[in-house]
């Protein structure tokens, strides 16, 4: 006796469903989700021409699975449809592009690094799955220099947090504290494919935050000092990188960023890509265990700092999760 599964679709955009049972079908979807990266993006062929209910800025839901068993993987709006041979194709980015194409000048005073990013996901219209408060922020400018992305994603490195959307379209502005396996995937069996790498990372960061504040207090005027080493912050040991950054007011906070950008590095130094059978339940802020990998020091507990869904009539169901290291 032999089983087949069948892959699983259900996307709707604007007044528009599809899925197996409707007549236009799809014929190909390329999903690509990521941490501290630009917004998560969704391609979708579909097969039929002609009019549909679908405008500029709709909502989008996609879930995925086998056998009409499906899992939310993604949550957006639409950016475009467009006429193709044939076909449609439906562009949608997750809720990172409302940000990224927010800007403005708005300074905070006394706020944790989580408030700031609420409020300007506030601004932006985005809304908070999780966000921590990281480190204190006696002062902090928001300026219109930057778009409101890249303002939330330099907060997170700052304070070692991962930045990324959920499922469900909310932003996550959180440590990554996971210490057990989500997935278990043994090689010749889960993984169609395998590659992992190991490198060497920094060994030390320094970073010296504004000088006054330290010193002073964090709510102190401006003035140089000969020697900032005191207010330094420091983590791991030996010859490493040396960073100045005028945002972190305190001994504190320059010891959290420096703490964060080693963790960073250490979690660089280690990943790879693995191919997976669809698995729509990998997802963001997980982790997944590796077993029976040949080489030597490749099986272990990895994080999921990407994941690209691919479904097509040719290849079928396919996942590809990239990981990063456990510091």
């Amino acid at each position: 006796m032999s089983f087949t599964l069948r892959p699983a679709y259900k996307l709707k955009a604007g007044g528009e469903e599809f899925s197996l049972d409707t007549f236009a079908s799809l014929i190909a979807l390329d999903l690509r989700l990521s941490k501290n990266a630009g917004a998560d993006a969704l391609v979708a062929i579909l097969g039929q021409t002609g009019s549909f209910d679908i405008h500029s800025g709709d909502d989008v839901t996609l879930e995925l699975g086998w056998d009409g068993d499906t899992s939310l993987v993604f949550t957006g709006t639409v950016e475009s449809l467009a006429p193709r041979v044939g076909a449609t194709q439906l562009t949608a980015v997750g809720s990172q592009a409302l940000l990224s194409r927010s800007r403005g000048d708005t300074a905070y005073v006394s706020q944790s690094a989580g408030q700031v990013v609420t409020a300007l996901c506030g601004e932006a219209g985005v809304d908070i799955g999780t966000a921590d408060d990281g480190m204190d922020l006696p002062q902090y400018l928001a300026d219109s220099a930057r778009d409101r992305w890249d303002h939330c994603l330099g907060l997170a490195r700052r304070c070692g947090f991962d930045l990324y959307c959920n499922p469900e379209g909310k932003l996550v502005f959180s440590a990554f504290n996971i210490t057990a396996a989500d997935h278990k995937f043994h090689y010749g069996i889960d993984l169609l494919a395998a590659d992992i790498f190991q490198n060497r990372s920094i060994a030390a960061v320094a970073v010296y935050p504004e000088s006054p504040a330290s010193s002073q207090g964090s709510d102190s005027a401006s003035w140089l000092v000969k020697d900032p080493s005191p207010n330094k912050g420091q983590a791991g040991t030996g010859d490493g990188l040396v960073i100045s950054d005028p945002v972190l007011r305190n001994k504190d906070a320059a010891d959290i960023a420096a703490k964060a950008r080693l963790y960073f590095s250490q979690r660089d130094a280690q990943g790879g890509v693995i191919e997976l059978m669809g698995n729509a339940d990998v997802t963001l802020g997980q982790a997944v265990e590796l077993i029976d990998l040949p080489g030597d020091n490749a099986d272990g507990l990895y994080q999921v700092m990407a994941v690209r869904h691919s479904l097509g009539r040719g290849t079928g169901f396919r996942s590809f999760v990239t990981l990063g290291g456990m510091p």
